[in-house]
């Protein structure tokens, strides 16, 4: 008697079966929409490219400084050398 693995395998087929399943039922269910679902959903999906460009312009601008950090925070770290060297 043969019994099948279990589904926690890493079968490269089974993975590739499942994204095909959710590509599918994917594609139906952008069928099935609404007009006003879509441009619900397209107007969603902007906000949120909108949003992480923002952010990501703001990290990669020179001199911008998101944490707030000061000059002045610098040296309050700094340890002295107890030999005095």
């Amino acid at each position: 008697m043969q019994m099948d693995p279990p589904n926690n395998t890493k079968d490269p087929r089974r993975a590739n079966d499942a994204l095909q399943l959710r590509s599918e039922r994917q594609r139906v269910r952008c069928a099935a929409m609404t007009d006003e679902q879509r441009e619900i959903r397209n107007r969603k999906r902007h906000e949120a490219y909108k949003m992480k460009k923002s952010v990501a312009d703001k990290e990669n601008e020179p001199g911008c400084n998101i944490q707030g950090f000061k000059s002045s925070d610098a040296n309050t770290n700094i340890v002295e050398d107890p030999m005095g060297s």
